[in-house]
């Protein structure tokens, strides 16, 4: 019995060289979705709904198929936003993007206060949320996070309103997250970067960037790889379908093993509207592909078509 579950895990976790919608009808719907973490045995997946909110909801992969997802028991609270999970290495851990004051004040509406929290596995569930503190958390807007095989930790952060943001990488000591410091250009220096996704092995980083030469939409995702001596090459873009024309790019991440690349947009699949019947518009609102946020996932292994030459 054990082996045929695994069967089915795998199944539905395989990815194909073309992007596909990620469990569709459960993780991407007709609402807005994005910020996929899988958890390293592939059973759990935690994500973010937006929509005037934002919060973190997660199902688990049981009999073969994905549960109808439930908001996470640290999540949803009134007036917080939560969004961004991403998994530690050992999948004890996870960590996400909360507006929540670290003083403990009440909270404050809107994008305000971003900062990285933690939750642990505990015997009963899912620890209270507890803030990362320094040197990864300042007074500036941190958000986004993402951890190479080793625990290395990275994130951006943002200043000036948002004005300024760059991606940022905290090694892990075993014990405590080591001074912070911002990656080099070409990665940061040309505009504003955000939602960067780190591989496992610290190879390959995907991260989201506006109003670069040669973007497609408003938004883009682009590639850079880390070479033996620890610089970044020139960043190139993913190109349709990852990005395109009116496209908002989002949330990248990857498997726990590296295999399997998952991304956010606001792609939209479905027919340009046109003449229809108000029921025809109740539907679509229901569906993926509706200009809303869906999570994707395809095959990592196309990511190396992008790779510099030797």
């Amino acid at each position: 019995m054990r082996a045929v579950l695994l069967s089915l895990l795998s199944f539905a976790l395989a990815a194909q060289d073309r992007p596909e919608l990620f469990a569709p009808g459960v993780v991407s719907t007709g609402l807005y979705e994005r910020d996929l973490a899988l958890s390293p045995d592939g059973r759990e997946a935690f994500f973010s709904i937006m929509g005037g909110f934002s919060v973190i909801a997660f199902t688990r992969f049981e009999q073969g198929r994905w549960t109808a997802p439930r908001v996470a028991p640290f999540s949803g609270g009134p007036v917080v936003m939560d969004a961004e999970p991403a998994f530690t290495p050992d999948g004890q851990r996870l960590v996400f993007l909360s507006t929540r004051p670290r003083d403990g004040s009440a909270p404050k509406p809107g994008w305000v206060n971003q900062d990285l929290w933690q939750v642990a596995r505990t015997a009963q569930g899912w620890s209270e949320p507890v803030n990362l503190g320094a040197p990864v958390n300042t007074d500036d807007e941190e958000f986004f996070p993402s951890f190479t095989r080793t625990g290395t930790l990275y994130f951006t952060r943002g200043r000036e309103g948002g004005k300024v943001s760059e991606v940022w990488r905290a090694r892990w000591d075993g014990a405590r997250f080591v001074e912070a410091e911002p990656l080099p250009a070409p990665i940061n220096g040309s505009g504003p970067v955000f939602n960067a996704a780190i591989s496992p092995d610290e190879r390959m980083l995907v991260f989201c960037a506006a109003r670069r030469p040669g973007s497609l939409g408003p938004s883009d995702h682009w590639i850079s790889f880390r070479t033996p001596d620890g610089a970044w090459s020139e960043p190139r873009n993913l190109g349709a379908p990852f990005n395109g024309p009116g496209q908002q790019a989002l949330a990248p991440s990857f498997s726990a093993d590296g295999r399997t690349f998952f991304f956010a947009t606001t792609r939209r699949t479905l027919a340009q509207p046109g003449p229809r019947t108000y029921a025809d518009i109740q539907r679509e609102r229901g569906l993926p592909g509706n200009g809303n946020g869906d999570v994707w996932r395809v095959d990592a292994k196309v990511l190396e078509a992008f790779a510099p030459q030797r």
